[in-house]
């Protein structure tokens, strides 16, 4: 036997074993870093009002649609009945998922080497272990999205037989998050035009996986009164200039990078990489470049890593796998892994390193406007702790064991019908689902999400504070239009036709083209 025989031999073995090692590292990871953030609950809220059968809302007898995902509340329903436990349901979908998508992308990759080096790069990167297990939708939107582009890239030679299939998974997509359809539009455009150059036909004939989100949006129309979720109203009737949102959105990647300094990179030598490539992997490099375009167009989000994480597992998924295979042989590769092991042992916070109670000051996050939601939840609502908190003698009665969590339990039993607060998931899901609960950044809330932002002082990136004008609040104890603002009147009479009417009133779809888009405009800009 010769040396370079027994290299190759050794290298054969090396990479399987070192594949299972990282998954192993990876799951254990994920459960040592496993929490929710506050949002979560308000999907959870939600989830509460199914089974307590007032419907997928948030205040019962109110039609407002407060999830963005709306795969993600369904899949948690189901979950939530088998397991009797949303916060349990929530995290065994995420672990679900995060083996889903491992499987599918270790399905593309095909090579040792490609898989240990996509789980190096998934256990190196904060926003993608931290979001993997946060009661977001976001395990799932790995793996839809790994569907997708997985089947785009090993389907290059073979684009008609593949077209049914690779709308399903586009459709899958839309059900997850609307605004994904920017990573992936490029993409799809492209396999569109090759189908469309053998047959027409064919085009049309592969549309109809579209039929599933198309039933769900027509119902969101027929039932709430509009296709999109109340968060997209609230984050788009801000009011403020558009100047303003673009520089917090510069922000945003700067204090990201700041805080994940490998995600970001990575993300951008990827779409580098692929925007070089000449095939079709090169319309990836362009969904990621239009979607971080949005991103930066929205102010970017005050949660670091979220949605980044996105973009990021589709380049370097679809980068690894157009990577050719010379140049992970030899030392390349083994290279690659020993630097993404020391920056994932030396540098201050990783998925690997972080201590329990690591938390990023809120300096930095009143600086740039995007923080480290992990470490400002995590030792509250981490999986150790709501494991001390089953196995304990005297649990208190609610979870997690934090100031919104009691202040919702007792509000529940208080005789206060109506509470206003500016956190509403953790106090929303504790407050049980009879209450009513408003919010001031409008996420839950219909009418005050049509209003502009109160001063322009105290908003953050998805968030913006309203005040609630004279009136409403007397309007929603009494259940009539109490406003004294004539165009706000207006605007409640639209919203009670939208949420509360009878569905099948025909005057209520007469009024729901103007609700659509109806919106309050800054006192400062309305017609004297």
């Amino acid at each position: 036997m010769t040396w370079s025989s027994a290299g190759r031999g050794a290298d054969a073995r090396f990479w399987p074993w070192l594949t299972r090692g990282l998954w192993a590292l990876l799951v254990f990871t994920a459960a040592r870093n496993a929490w929710l953030c506050d949002d979560a609950y308000i999907y959870l809220r939600a989830v509460e009002q199914w089974w307590a059968g007032h419907g997928p809302v948030w205040n019962a007898g109110w039609r407002v649609q407060v999830f963005t995902s709306p795969l993600w509340y369904g899949l948690l329903v189901l979950a939530r009945g088998l397991l009797r436990d949303g916060y349990l349901a929530a995290l065994a979908l995420s672990g679900l998922f995060l083996l889903l998508t491992w499987q599918r992308w270790a399905a593309v990759l095909g090579t040792p080497q490609r898989r240990a080096l996509l789980l190096a790069l998934w256990l190196v990167a904060n926003g993608v272990m931290d979001y993997t297990t946060s009661g977001l939708e976001t395990p799932l939107a790995f793996w839809v999205l790994a569907g997708f582009f997985g089947l785009y890239v090993q389907a290059a030679a073979a684009p008609l037989d593949t077209w049914p299939r690779l709308n399903a998974w586009a459709g899958l997509v839309a059900l997850t998050r609307l605004d994904l359809l920017a990573l992936l539009g490029p993409a799809w455009l492209v396999r569109a035009g090759q189908v469309g150059r053998i047959s027409r036909r064919a085009v049309a004939r592969g549309l109809w996986p579209w039929l599933l989100p198309a039933a769900w949006y027509g119902f969101a129309l027929a039932y709430y009164g509009s296709p999109l979720p109340n968060p997209v109203y609230a984050k788009l009737f801000h009011g403020l200039p558009r100047a303003v949102v673009w520089a917090q959105g510069a922000r945003y990647w700067l204090g990201q990078t700041l805080l994940d300094p490998l995600l970001v990179v990575g993300l951008f030598v990827a779409a580098l990489g692929l925007a070089r490539v000449r095939g079709p992997e090169r319309a990836v490099a362009w969904g990621v470049g239009l979607y971080a375009a949005y991103l930066t167009a929205v102010g970017g989000d005050f949660m670091a890593g979220r949605f980044p994480a996105l973009a990021y597992s589709v380049a370097v998924g679809v980068a690894l796998a157009r990577m050719p295979s010379a140049w992970l042989q030899a030392a390349r590769g083994r290279w690659a892994l020993a630097a993404l092991a020391a920056y994932a042992l030396l540098f201050p916070h990783t998925p690997v390193n972080s201590p329990w109670d690591h938390f990023v000051s809120l300096d930095f996050y009143e600086r740039w406007g995007v923080g480290d939601e992990r470490g400002r939840y995590f030792r509250y609502t981490s999986l150790l702790t709501y494991l001390a908190w089953r196995t304990r003698p005297d649990p208190p009665p609610f979870f997690p064991p934090y100031a919104w969590s009691q202040m919702g339990y007792e509000f529940r039993f208080s005789d206060e019908p109506i509470a206003v607060v500016d956190s509403v998931g953790m106090f929303g899901y504790w407050a049980g689902t009879d209450k009513m609960v408003l919010d001031v950044w409008a996420l839950t809330d219909p009418f005050l999400a049509r209003l502009p932002d109160a001063d322009g002082q105290l908003w953050r990136p998805g968030h913006y504070e309203r005040v609630l004008p004279p009136g409403y609040l007397a309007s929603l104890r009494r259940g009539d239009n109490r406003l004294t603002d004539p165009d706000l009147a207006r605007l409640y009479d639209l919203m009670v036709w939208a949420t509360r009417a009878p569905l099948t009133d025909p005057a209520r779809w007469a009024h729901l083209p103007a609700w659509w888009w109806a919106h309050a405009p800054r006192p400062a800009d309305r017609s004297p």
